[in-house]
């Protein structure tokens, strides 16, 4: 019998040699790469976690969150702040890191070590998303660019809606069991009063992102853990003061934390 000699795969959860590039203890790189990593999928916008979710994803508990996060804003590099939810009809916490504090080498290298080659790559990353976000934007849309955008959201969740009502009737959210009376083929409601909202979301989001979130939301209202009297007009609820669809948000928080490895 013939042994393998080839050497199986070592499967750590952290780069150990990576670590010491680090002037952070291990639980603040942790939760440093964390907002690193969240603020990448929500691209610039701001994004609300909860302690307890926190501390599900980074086993960092919540008083140890707590003096970490007031150290990150003291270095200026983390934005924090309370906002109303209109998912949860409560407050909540907001955050969004700052790229161009970031990509100041003075404060960077409260994070990393400044003779270190995770520093430069670091500085490299943050001073890119910078510029990036600090490129001048497109001029205003016109109503003929701004419907023709709406629309094109609209059939975007439209057909979310549908393959997620095709997926529960082939029994793909209870466990393989068909239900008893099949949802039929639905179209969303149109309103004129949507279309700068859809617009707007579609210039925020990628359509990833976009279908992702509706696809959790449709599911959550499927199966009844959701119940609101106008689906689309909840799902597009928007915050001016923040700029932020604060449901959007939610239910794409949702789907990165729910539906890792699942179909959707």
């Amino acid at each position: 019998m013939q042994t393998s000699t080839e050497q199986p795969f070592l499967p750590t959860a952290v780069n150990i040699l990576r670590l010491r590039d680090y002037v952070l203890p291990p639980d603040g790189v942790v939760l440093f790469d964390w907002f690193v990593v969240k603020q990448a999928c929500f691209r610039s916008g701001s994004f609300h976690y909860s302690q307890a979710r926190i501390q599900a994803e980074t086993r960092i508990a919540r008083h140890r969150q707590d003096s970490l996060i007031t150290q990150f804003c003291e270095w200026d590099f983390l934005v924090v702040f309370v906002n109303f939810n209109p998912a949860t009809g409560g407050r909540v916490r907001f955050f969004s890191l700052d790229y161009a504090a970031l990509a100041d080498p003075g404060v960077l290298t409260h994070v990393v070590r400044k003779d270190s080659d995770l520093f430069v790559h670091y500085l490299n990353y943050f001073t890119h998303m910078s510029a990036r976000l600090n490129t001048p934007k497109a001029s205003t849309p016109t109503p003929a660019e701004e419907q023709a955008q709406a629309e094109r959201v609209y059939h975007l969740l439209n057909r979310t809606f549908n393959e997620r009502r095709k997926f529960y009737n082939l029994g793909g959210l209870t466990q393989g069991v068909r239900p008893v009376q099949p949802l039929p083929p639905t179209e969303l409601p149109r309103n004129r009063a949507f279309v700068p909202r859809l617009a707007r979301l579609g210039r925020q989001y990628s359509d990833d992102a976009i279908c992702n979130s509706f696809g959790s939301y449709t599911d959550s209202l499927i199966l009844g853990q959701k119940k609101v009297r106008s689906p689309l007009r909840y799902f597009l609820s928007y915050d001016d003061l923040c700029e932020t669809f604060g449901v959007v948000d939610m239910f794409l928080d949702i789907f990165n934390g729910d539906y890792t490895g699942r179909p959707l």
